[in-house]
């Protein structure tokens, strides 16, 4: 692949690999390849998987080794109530947590996307989701809880700051 993009004049490129679902032991398999393998590490920027039921733990962090570690996409399932603190500090928590676990970038699976109606969707499955939803009865923006969480820690930590090493259960 590093070679198809230099050839195209695409050598700005990053190449960020394996884009894992899951952070368990095919990841770490696919990790230890992508390792034993000494061109496709070199040509890697970075690991990358998925924060959701399964976050990232020391087995991944050890592995990430020189590279960055990308978490691609993280949220919650299911429909998300106004001022709902359990949604909030349980996304939170597993930001805190990835980035514990040396996680370099972190992205939000979906910051913004409309909604026909937040107030009566009560079963929308997927506003857990969004950081914001865009309220196509009221035309307006509709900004989760869990939003002014994130603003709040992104606030108070900051870039490139060095995280102390937690050990919980």
């Amino acid at each position: 692949l590093r070679a198809g993009l230099d050839s195209r004049g695409l050598s700005g490129v990053q190449i960020v690999a394996p884009e894992s679902s899951n952070n368990d032991s095919a990841l770490n398999d696919r990790l230890d390849a992508l390792y034993n393998d000494a061109t496709a590490w070199s040509n890697i920027t970075g690991i990358a998987s998925h924060s959701y039921g399964m976050a990232p733990g020391n087995s991944q962090e050890a592995r990430k080794r020189d590279k960055q570690f990308w978490m691609t996409e993280a949220s919650e399932n299911g429909h998300e109530p106004a001022e709902d603190e359990d949604t909030a500090c349980t996304i939170l928590a597993r930001f805190l947590n990835d980035v514990n676990h040396s996680v370099d970038r972190w992205i939000y699976f979906i910051g913004y996307f409309p909604e026909n109606n937040v107030v009566t969707e009560s079963g929308s499955p997927d506003s857990k989701t969004k950081l914001l939803s865009y309220d196509l009865a009221t035309s307006s923006i509709f900004v989760h809880l869990k939003y002014y969480y994130f603003l709040q820690a992104l606030n108070t930590i900051d870039p490139n700051a060095v995280f102390r090493r937690c050990q919980s259960a």
